[in-house]
């Protein structure tokens, strides 16, 4: 039941709850229903009961099996590893995300906490609790009379100045990391100690615990708590300007969780899992002409978040990409393709580009900008490799800093993903992996036929 709220009238409250009803994320809990009802009643004044109106007013919400977050971190009978730890962290970061970036409207929630964050039977975290968020529209920082927040979640700026912006969040954001780290306690630790020292002691009693649980990917995992553990700290800046945006946070974490991928194999413990490809040889090239190289669609790994939602598929009408593999409907998926540049000629510059086309039916694909980028063997990102692109053609008004696709003669879409010049410093590589990632899991996509990626010599 939620009572009378400050400045907030019964139009705002209305307003409030349909802007609700069309938050759609995956890691924003989903509002079913809700009562606003003013009805005449009696109430006791002066000793007489006498006649006013009442308002009464509820939120139906989607059940949510395992609670809310601090029920999950303060639980000792339970020990949680690092993988649930990640995933609960990374989800949080994306809802948030999504309410400052991804809405026509940014969302400032204003009371994001452990206990504001329910978790559904596959522990996926789910924000929830919007009675004192605000819509901002153009103007990005208010001061405000009225009380909102929890304490040792409020920033500074509010405490001593009442100012709202979209850094009220992330400094909250920072207090939740570090809980979901360190324990329900761990966030007054932090304030006790330098910030260097503080991440070096969660970094150390992590590394032991992994030592333990997670000895084959140590090393991926202790790079892991550690970003992790800065990223958290850097929200609890002082200053608020310097700290960093949702989208900055979300990048890093894609950043690591790519870092692991790499060093883990076809598998991942955080719902995603790679297709399964032929791995004798481990790279099947088709030469398309004299200075192209292509890797068929069997030879790229493709990550998703529901891998029974690719399947192989046959086009015969073009036995250059007789088998390629389609996208039936995911919220997330990577596709990476790894070459060693001893297998390209040296001296010679090329341009790789993903061979693509679009079924009939395609969901999720327009407006939709994914993330390209050029790695050495896994963790080391080419600087200045990293772009925007869409998989969908340009379309009038498309931005210009986005890559988009052309179509060629054969009717294949060709989508400019990374270059790379093979010198001698190339050559001393083990491998070169241009990746293509989707990190809005919040849209539901379908409709990519991938044929494979080419590595077209200039």
């Amino acid at each position: 039941m939620l009572h009378d709220t400050i400045e907030v009238n019964d139009d705002q409250f209305d307003t409030e709850c349909l802007n609700l009803a069309c938050l759609q994320h995956n890691n924003i809990v989903q509002l079913v229903g809700y009562c606003h009802d003013t009805k005449r009643e009696y109430i006791w004044h002066d000793g007489k009961l006498v006649p006013a109106h009442g308002t009464k007013r509820a939120l139906c919400l989607e059940y949510m099996n395992n609670g809310t977050l601090d029920k999950f971190i303060s639980d000792e009978s339970k020990v949680h590893d690092w993988c649930t730890r990640f995933s609960i962290i990374k989800g949080i970061c994306n809802g948030l995300k999504y309410l400052h970036k991804d809405l026509e409207s940014p969302m400032y929630h204003l009371d994001l906490k452990l206990a504001n964050i329910l978790l559904n039977e596959n522990m996926v975290p789910k924000i929830a609790d919007f009675g004192l968020s605000r819509l901002f529209e153009g103007q990005k920082t208010q001061r405000t009379k009225s009380i909102i927040g929890t304490q040792g979640y409020l920033p500074p700026e509010y405490r001593n100045g009442e100012i709202i912006s979209n850094k009220f969040d992330i400094y909250s954001l920072g207090v939740v990391i570090i809980k979901i780290m360190t324990g329900p306690r761990g966030y007054f630790s932090s304030a006790e100690i330098p910030s260097w020292e503080f991440i070096k002691n969660v970094h150390e009693r992590w590394r032991k615990r992994l030592q333990v649980t997670s000895e084959y990917q140590l090393e991926s995992y202790s790079k892991q708590v550690k970003r992790c553990i800065e990223i958290a700290v850097s929200c609890l800046e002082t200053d608020r300007n310097k700290r960093p945006s949702i989208g900055d946070i979300v990048h890093e974490l894609n950043k690591t969780y790519t870092m692991l991928q790499f060093g883990s194999g076809l598998t991942n413990d955080q719902g995603l899992s790679f297709s399964s490809i032929d791995q004798s040889p481990r790279l099947k090239m088709a030469t398309s002409s004299a200075n192209c190289m292509m890797l068929t669609s069997r030879s790229l790994r493709i990550a998703n978040n529901l891998p029974q939602y690719w399947r192989w598929i046959s086009l015969p009408a073009d036995p250059r990409f007789a088998e390629c593999v389609e996208l039936l409907s995911v919220y997330f998926f990577a596709v990476i393709g790894e070459i060693p540049p001893g297998d390209l000629p040296a001296g010679t510059s090329y341009i790789v580009y993903l061979v693509y086309k679009l079924a009939n039916s395609t969901s999720g694909l327009r407006g939709c900008v994914q993330t390209s980028s050029l790695r050495l063997h896994g963790e080391r990102i080419v600087p200045g490799s990293t772009r925007g692109v869409s998989l969908h053609p340009e379309v009038c008004g498309s931005a210009s800093d986005i890559t988009y696709p052309v179509t060629r003669g054969d009717g294949w879409l060709e989508l400019r993903l990374a270059e790379f010049e093979n010198d001698d410093d190339m050559l001393a590589e083990r491998g070169v992996i241009v990746d293509l990632r989707e990190e809005n899991d919040g849209v539901q996509k379908r409709g990519l036929i991938i044929g494979g990626m080419e590595f077209r010599s200039n």
